[in-house]
């Protein structure tokens, strides 16, 4: 079983829910530190969204 988000595909590596889950949730945060913290959008002006929260240039609170 796979499961997208983005450009990236998720593999289902256990039968366990509870593994699967953690597994997930760990991946979709390294996913979305990325794509706030790292990648910069075209339509606010090749910026990264975290620096519009946070002009100092602190990095989001850890989850």
């Amino acid at each position: 079983m796979e499961h997208c988000f983005g450009a990236h595909t998720l593999k289902l590596t256990s039968t366990q829910p509870q593994l699967f889950a953690s597994y997930a949730q760990e991946k979709l945060e390294t996913w979305r530190r990325h794509y706030n913290e790292d990648r910069p959008h075209r339509a606010i002006g090749y910026n990264v969204p975290i620096a519009l929260h946070y002009p100092g240039g602190a990095a989001s609170p850890s989850p």
